[in-house]
């Protein structure tokens, strides 16, 4: 009797490990089949782009996700969704980059800062491309024209972060990171070793 309630049971904790790893109930209360990949409405799925996307939730609780069209020249989009990603509006330009061909691909990293401005930074994998960043102040509607992080700074792998005092932090490969204390207009190197050196001196 023992062993029939046990293999009753395992068959259950089996039958139930199957659906949890092939759907999942959202807050919304639908649900989605995760057992294969999943093609965002923008993304072709007979086509490699190794461009990596960014998402951002808006203050608004609006999802947004920015990725750019692997063309020539490269144009910039975001979309955004109310619904926890189940739907997506039509694609909002940010911009388009002219990129010679092989010359990399984008990596994106944004943020809401504390006065709901949208920061995006954005770099190509390549060491002689600036890196840039746009601002929004309406939510990703319009976006103003990129700028040099720095003068002449390629951010090899860009990340950004906030701090709950303001503060807008860039960091990257090796020591050096930005830090901008006026919302993204303005950004100065730090260098992480050389702050550490005079704590300890």
């Amino acid at each position: 009797m023992k062993k029939c309630i046990a293999l009753f049971l395992f068959a259950l904790l089996f039958i139930f490990n199957a659906q949890a790893q092939t759907s999942f109930k959202n807050g919304m209360g639908k649900s989605s089949d995760y057992s294969s990949p999943y093609w965002f409405p923008f993304q072709n799925a007979n086509k490699a782009d190794s461009s990596q996307p960014q998402s951002i939730l808006l203050h608004n609780g609006k999802l947004m996700i920015v990725y750019a069209a692997n063309s020539n020249p490269d144009t910039i989009f975001c979309r955004t969704s109310t619904d926890e990603g189940v739907n997506w509006s039509a694609p909002h330009y940010i911009t388009s980059i002219a990129k010679p061909s092989g010359l990399g691909s984008f990596i994106f990293s944004g943020i809401v800062t504390n006065t709901n401005r949208v920061l995006l930074c954005y770099s190509l994998s390549n060491p002689y491309i600036t890196t840039k960043i746009i601002k929004s102040d309406d939510d990703g509607n319009t976006w103003l024209s990129p700028v040099g992080v720095y003068p002449s700074v390629n951010i090899p792998v860009p990340s950004m972060s906030k701090s709950s005092d303001g503060k807008i932090f860039i960091t990257g490969y090796g020591t050096t990171y930005f830090l901008s204390t006026n919302n993204g207009v303005t950004w100065n190197p730090k260098d992480v070793d050389a702050e550490f050196k005079s704590i300890i001196q």
